[in-house]
């Protein structure tokens, strides 16, 4: 025996007593037989008649399923004392089969404090989707001015008002460019809006993935010359894909848009290919033992330029975190990429970009019909 099992025994003490919660213990038939001083003073014990001591007249729950969550499903749950304002975080044990034992713990702030959390994030998410609702609804107002403002500028500028002279067409350049640079803000903006607040509209089908894909290099080709762009699929065994073709496509051009920005010239390669089933369960994709290579499809957007030398704190995924470090620039360049983000999370596609190597972007994406 050791010296506190002697000193407790030799005092008195109850056994309860040691324990740094409340404990109270119920016969197999739910009759309280004991209990600590903290449980006494925790559900206010004192004057209460034998009725009043039953599991259901001490917490303001289904006592029956509380005790298959606790007792069978071997659970924590926390509930409101009868009567009361008092949050309890309770457990159960009954490895003796004539009596159950219950702990308890005081967690009225903390609930409190979750409660006010929760609220607080349900007014937000509330307060956003009705700014998006509001952007969305407006967004023939806010477009239209800009796209008059470009439109008769580029005819000013080709000369389709009069004669301008060398001073006048810079001023109209002027305006010309942030009025576009604008109106493709406000466009990606708008999108943004249209997903956050789930007004976007898809389309699923079955399409031929590699003309896909060459439609959109195409586009590419055709406003960069300075640029080279090399389709590889020779490895890809299934070139048929069930998803939305267009969300796909741009996907895929907000990405290469992303890699050639910065730059006057150079080379994107996009590459398709069947990947490795254990690839496909890294990315995170519902893959089981009858998957295949040939149900997935991996999309490598690769630039000749080399990654940065360390990778960025924030995803270019996520504008809001690099908004509040008044990362401004950042944000307005990597737009695009958040509507991308979104647009993925719909369509159950995984995106991510490269760190190592050269820059690029990688795209999973299951292709067969559910």
């Amino acid at each position: 025996m050791s010296i506190f099992s002697f000193l407790f025994k030799k005092n008195k003490l109850s056994q309860l007593e040691q324990f740094p919660d409340a404990v109270i213990v119920f016969s197999k038939d739910f009759e309280l037989l004991k209990y600590n001083s903290y449980a006494k003073r925790l559900l206010n014990l004192d004057g209460k008649s034998d009725e009043d001591l039953r599991p259901e007249n001490l917490f303001d729950c289904d006592f029956n399923l509380l005790s298959n969550e606790l007792l069978e499903e071997n659970n924590i749950c926390t509930l409101k004392l009868k009567d009361s304002d008092v949050f309890v975080e309770i457990k159960a044990s009954n490895k003796n089969p004539e009596q159950i034992y219950f702990s308890l713990r005081d967690v009225t702030q903390k609930h409190k404090t979750i409660t006010s959390f929760m609220t607080e994030y349900e007014t937000s998410k509330k307060i956003n989707r009705t700014k998006n609702n509001l952007l969305v609804k407006l967004s023939t107002e806010l477009l239209s001015p800009l796209h008059s403002i470009t439109g008769f500028s580029q005819a000013m500028l080709e000369g389709l008002s009069g004669k301008i002279d060398e001073k006048q067409k810079k001023y109209l350049n002027v305006i010309n460019q942030n009025a576009f640079e604008l109106l493709n803000f406000l466009d990606k903006l708008i999108e943004g809006a249209k997903l956050e607040s789930n007004n976007y509209d898809f389309e699923f089908k079955v399409f031929d993935v590699i003309d896909a894909v060459d439609n959109t290099v195409k586009d590419f080709k055709e406003q960069f010359d300075n640029y080279k762009f090399e389709v590889d699929s020779s490895s890809l065994e299934k070139r048929t894909v069930y998803t939305d073709s267009n969300v796909l496509k741009k996907i895929i051009k907000y990405m290469t848009a992303n890699l050639i920005k910065d730059n006057d010239y150079g080379a994107v390669s996009i590459k398709l290919e069947n990947p490795l089933i254990e690839e496909v369960q890294k990315q995170g994709l519902s893959a089981n033992e009858t998957s295949q290579p040939k149900d997935f499809l991996h999309i490598e957007i690769l630039s000749d330029k080399n990654c940065p030398k360390y990778p960025p704190e924030l995803s270019i995924f996520e504008i809001y975190p690099q908004l509040e470090l008044n990362e401004k620039k950042e944000v307005i360049n990597n737009l695009p990429l958040y509507n991308a983000f979104l647009l993925s999370k719909y369509l159950k596609i995984k995106i991510s970009s490269k760190y190592q190597g050269k820059k690029g972007f990688d795209i999973y994406l299951n292709i067969e019909k559910p």
